[in-house]
């Protein structure tokens, strides 16, 4: 495997990671514990080393796919198909209380979630049928990248007068309301961003980044900027609205951290081909639907019952065996382990 395809995974795989935590956090723990330092810094770690990292990868691979239209339509239906069960079975338990009378919150707003891979699946099918126009030159994607968050406030305004069950389906594109995590305005931009960074790195100008001597002063400048700008990241980060729904701003600040944080991941991979801990977090990332989906349905469903109800030390409980069982599950798939049992179990070991 290329070596800069390992830094992708790598960085996928950590993005999930990051995701387990916070999940954690914003469903299990107390509120006294959400609104504390942990706190604070466990929505920043879920925050722009998550979703933007994960979201700019995408559209890495996006861009060197070769895949034709067809094949990205279809894969672009189905994880939007995905991402509408996975909804479901998140809230199972939820939706079993409402069925029986035991809650009376709105089930549509659980079913139509805009998570990211219903976000991921609008962004493949844009992607697919912008490719031509995409592919001209590397800072296309950029420049639409920089409109999406430039109109996201705009875009927001205007949904959020809309109402009735087309919001429902306006929520793809934008708007603040609970149940719109990762809408097109903003979060399309990252992938968006991940695309023009791969034609970049096809372009006569990839050369800087082969030049080892300017990569230390790179990320040196990147440390002192995150270290100078910190504050703004976590106070953002942390307002969970301001967040899922920002603008320019903040958008340009994610799309800064994201691009400094892959190329300091890229270098420690470099340096350390053999590391054990990088070869666990590229097999998360191989598998990162997989990963996703079973970390969800699990903290979904629990969740619900003990909904921020739950001590630091017993967050953190859940977390280890959250993060256990699912990196049980994705080395099952990964060896091969479960259809070898399988196959045991049937007597058909040839």
């Amino acid at each position: 495997m290329k070596e800069r395809s390992i830094t992708a995974d790598v960085l996928k795989g950590l993005a999930v990671l990051f995701m387990i935590q916070v999940h954690i956090m914003e469903v299990f723990a107390d509120p006294s514990i959400y609104g504390s330092m942990i706190g604070r810094i466990s929505l920043f770690l879920g925050g722009p080393p998550a979703a933007p990292v994960f979201m700019t990868v995408m559209g890495y691979f996006l861009s060197r796919t070769n895949k034709d239209f067809k094949t990205m339509l279809l894969r672009g239906v189905k994880l939007i198909a995905g991402g509408i069960t996975l909804n479901i079975a998140i809230n199972a338990h939820l939706l079993y209380h409402i069925t029986t009378g035991q809650s009376n919150v709105n089930p549509l707003d659980f079913i139509f979630g805009i998570d990211i891979l219903v976000l991921a699946g609008v962004t493949t099918i844009i992607m697919a049928l912008l490719k031509k126009l995409l592919d001209i030159n590397f800072v296309i994607p950029m420049i639409l990248a920089l409109v999406i968050f430039y109109l996201t406030p705009l875009i927001n305004s205007t949904i959020n007068d809309t109402s009735g069950s087309i919001r429902y389906f306006v929520s793809v594109f934008g708007g603040d309301s609970s149940w719109s995590y990762f809408p097109i305005f903003p979060w399309a931009a990252f992938p968006l961003l991940g695309y023009g960074v791969a034609l970049f790195m096809k372009s006569q100008f990839s050369g800087i980044f082969e030049k080892k001597v300017l990569i230390f002063p790179l990320l040196v400048v990147w440390a002192v900027w995150v270290g100078y700008t910190i504050e703004f990241g976590i106070t953002t980060a942390t307002a969970l609205k301001s967040y899922y729904h920002h603008g320019l701003e903040y958008g340009l600040w994610a799309a800064g951290f994201t691009g400094g944080f892959a190329l300091l991941i890229d270098q420690l991979v470099h340096y350390s081909k053999e590391n054990e801990f990088f070869n666990y977090f590229a097999m998360i990332g191989r598998n990162v639907t997989v990963a996703y989906v079973i970390q969800w349905v699990i903290i979904g469903n629990i969740g619900s019952a003990v909904y921020r109800s739950v001590g630091l030390r017993d967050s953190y409980v859940a977390l280890v065996a959250v993060v256990l069982i699912t990196s049980a599950v994705v080395y099952f798939k990964e060896t091969g382990l479960h259809l070898k049992i399988w196959k045991f179990r049937t007597g058909n070991v040839n």
